[in-house]
């Protein structure tokens, strides 16, 4: 809720298929989402989730493929400039989490993907998302730092026995 208000993106109406995904997809104006899965191990159920939303990627296949230079690093973030972008799809097809989406209506033609608040970001503010997370789940600072806090995670897990954590 906290990026559509952010950036301004149209709510849509979902449908609750009986689990607890919703929306089901990314899209235009959905620019992250939390992937559910339920998993038996060793007789007991557990639930695990994912986020699936934009990566930026430091070696970015849509920043590659882009012909008018639209999709772009701007410090460890990738952004689309909508102004640059002609819609080719080019950035949606090469991007191996299959983020992108070509917008629609007023949009339409415009290549549209989470912007980790680029303009938030550039004025000391955390991204909406980290901001508004109740749970702390959603994170930003400094990329070592939180990796080195990942890995002690990882090892807290496999110390209660995942050891698939990674």
């Amino acid at each position: 809720m906290a990026c559509k208000a952010w950036n301004d993106l149209h709510g849509e109406v979902t449908v609750c298929l009986g689990c607890y995904d919703n929306p089901h997809d990314l899209s235009p104006d959905t620019w992250n989402r939390i992937a559910f899965w339920e998993i038996e191990r060793s007789g007991k159920l557990d639930w695990v989730f994912r986020p699936v939303r934009c990566m930026h990627c430091t070696e970015a296949s849509c920043v590659s493929v882009c012909p008018t230079g639209a999709a772009a690093h701007h410090g460890e973030f990738v952004v689309i400039d909508p102004d640059w972008c002609i819609g080719c799809g080019y950035c949606v097809t090469a991007c191996p989490f299959d983020v992108p989406r070509l917008g629609h209506g007023a949009e339409k033609g415009s290549a549209r993907k989470c912007r980790f608040c680029i303009d938030r970001v550039t004025n000391g503010q955390q991204p909406a998302c980290a901001k508004a997370c109740p749970t702390g789940a959603i994170e930003f600072g400094d990329r070592g730092a939180l990796i080195a806090k990942a890995h002690d995670r990882v090892a807290v897990l496999k110390g209660k026995g995942f050891a698939d954590a990674n």
